[in-house]
């Protein structure tokens, strides 16, 4: 197996060797590049939600990163192991809600920091999610210009906060 090679994070002209079976202790950077990449989460149950969502998501945005999870506990799990710069949240899902997630999300210190797109189909359950702290949100059915439109109402945001950074 051979080597990869990985730009130095302390100068982005230099490249060092990493050997893959042994790779270093701390985590290198590949470039000042990958600082930019935009992670997003969305949340949802329903699967053509999720990839009507990330089409539209990646057709105007093709440099983000999308992840997805189907319920709210997989939605938490995801959080914690990799913050997000933004998450598009469904409020009705089976087992834990979106208004669960939100709430959780909101009663963390990190977590809160992360902005929020509640998406429903039910008035009630957006208006709820707004209560409990969502950045916008987005009634169902949406189109992709509407999607586009507030996410790009909450890019500035999540830009400017340095802690929902990677």
């Amino acid at each position: 197996m051979s080597n990869l090679l990985f730009q130095n994070a302390n100068d982005n002209r230099k490249w060092e060797t990493v050997d893959p079976i042994h790779p270093p202790s701390r985590t290198v950077e590949i470039s000042e590049k990958a600082n930019q990449i935009m992670n997003v989460l969305i949340v949802d149950d329903e699967p053509s939600v999720v990839a009507y969502t990330q089409k539209a998501l990646l057709h105007d945005f093709p440099h983000f990163v999308v992840e997805t999870a189907t319920d709210g506990h997989e939605a938490l799990a995801r959080m914690g192991a990799r913050f997000p710069r933004l998450v598009i949240l469904d409020v009705q899902m089976p087992g834990l809600s979106g208004l669960d997630v939100l709430e959780t999300m909101k009663n963390d210190a990190d977590m809160r920091k992360i902005p929020v797109l509640a998406i429903s189909g039910h008035p009630a359950g957006i208006e709820r999610m707004m209560e409990l702290g969502a950045d916008g949100v987005l009634p169902k059915p949406f189109s992709p210009t509407q999607l586009m439109d507030r996410i790009h109402a909450l890019l500035p945001r999540t830009e400017a906060d340095p802690a929902t950074r990677e």
